[in-house]
């Protein structure tokens, strides 16, 4: 018997196949998200999906899945891209496209000399970023540009999540609730009075899970859907079997670095969120982290095409940088969206002279400002103290060998990379089989 793990990322879409014999995946696969929706303006705030072609991309996978192993489905798991929002009318049905954790309408000016976000979080006490659900839908709100209609706001996986199990209802686990905003940790809910606060309507808030696995509904009537998780805390349970003794970087698109912690106090700039059986994560999160190497990439490969070739900018960094974790002399700050801490912040290359702005260099600057970035944000956790062992997840380690060594040369310890891929997707899998027990 199997189950099977959904991970909805922000630029690819992931399926495990779990053997609940002998707990490890028998297939891992990706396919790509191919959901942006462009706009004209490069500079304008918003960053939105379509959410046909996700759950179009969603449906296909599963089925072939199902299909391959009829009868053996035993359970379903989703998880995927925190923080993003869409708004649902009250059959689910979608009032417009996934806005994601990448969009930074929060940013924008609005009274009393404070973005949205800042405004948002000064009149309710919680430190909502912008790209946090709440300051989205608080934006949208207050501009008037909240779809007619709209009953209730989930998260990307909360919706495919809804839609696979034909439960009919949005049921958020308190890790996507959290990512939101607007959440007590404490008491396991949205916290009311500053929701009322802010001026909006509790009732677009869904309805909290418990910490437990929970059953939403069953795909084609059999198979138990459980509710999704976020994509921080099931990249987590797919790395590892006792979370409790590591520490886990993740670089995709963003990046993480995490720990398992029993207290509720956040050191700066460290987020505590919801995990499972009753402990939770400290989580700092850099907000560019295998999109600063895209960055780089998309100019390598500028540069490739102007000069008539036809290489993958990816191959080239590898093949420049091989295994090496020397240290650039160029500095590069790859903050290039800000922090949750300060949006404001922004990105650059210094230390520069007459003869140091090589190819080398310049790549191995960014790869140290990626890894630098995670490091400091670790150091700020007082779990780091008990020197957990490290492991590594994300395409972004797995692909670029350098990184994965100047992480290990920052951190001063191995990474450690499971021996199969899709550890969010894993994660989902392995969560949605404790509904068996």
């Amino acid at each position: 018997m199997y189950s099977i793990g959904l991970d909805i990322g922000t630029t690819s879409i992931s399926f495990a196949l779990l053997d609940l014999k002998t707990g490890v995946p028998s297939r891992t696969f990706s396919v790509p998200s191919g959901s942006d929706v462009p706009f004209d303006d490069p500079d304008q705030p918003f960053s939105c999906q379509r959410i046909d072609v996700i759950l179009s991309k969603v449906t296909e996978g599963l089925r072939s899945l199902v299909d391959a192993h009829p009868g053996e489905i035993a359970s379903i798991g989703v998880t995927g891209q925190m923080h993003g929002i869409v708004y649902l009318d009250g059959a689910l049905n979608p009032l417009g496209d996934l806005i994601t954790w990448r969009d930074r309408r929060g940013n924008l000016p609005y009274r009393c000399g404070k973005t949205y976000s800042e405004y948002l979080s000064s009149v309710t006490g919680h430190h909502v970023p912008t790209g946090y659900g709440a300051v989205t839908l608080f934006h949208d709100f207050v501009s008037g540009l909240l779809p007619k209609g709209t009953e209730v706001i989930a998260t990307i996986m909360d919706f495919v999540a809804a839609k696979l199990s034909g439960s009919g209802r949005i049921l958020m686990h308190p890790q996507n609730a959290a990512g939101i905003g607007l959440f007590d940790i404490a008491s396991g809910s949205f916290d009311r009075a500053a929701i009322i606060k802010a001026g909006l309507d509790c009732s677009l808030f869904p309805e909290i899970a418990s910490l437990e696995c929970t059953v939403l509904g069953r795909y084609e009537g059999t198979v138990p859907v459980t509710v999704a998780l976020g994509d921080n805390q099931a990249s987590f349970i797919g790395s590892v079997k006792d979370p409790s003794s590591y520490a886990l970087v993740n670089v995709g698109t963003g990046s993480q670095v995490s720990l398992v912690t029993s207290s509720l106090k956040a050191a700066p700039g460290i987020e505590i969120r919801p995990f499972v059986d009753g402990k939770y994560l400290a989580v700092g999160s850099a907000i560019c982290g295998g999109k600063a190497l895209a960055y780089l990439a998309s100019l390598i490969g500028d540069i490739v095409d102007v000069s008539g070739g036809s290489r993958d900018p990816y191959d080239i960094i590898n093949e420049v940088m091989g295994s090496s974790c020397e240290r650039s002399p160029l500095t590069v700050d790859t903050r290039f969206f800000g922090t949750r801490e300060d949006p404001s912040v922004r990105g650059s290359i210094s230390s520069i002279t007459g003869e140091n702005l090589t190819l080398k260099n310049l790549i191995g600057g960014f790869l140290d400002g990626i890894s630098g970035e995670l490091h400091e944000l670790y150091t700020r956790m007082p779990e780091s103290s008990s020197n957990p062992v490290l492991i590594g997840s994300g395409s972004g380690l797995r692909k670029n060998p350098s990184l994965k060594a100047r992480i290990e040369r920052d951190f001063g310890k191995k990474v450690t990379l499971p021996e199969y891929e899709e550890e969010a997707a894993v994660g989902a899998a392995r969560y949605a089989a404790r509904a068996l027990v």
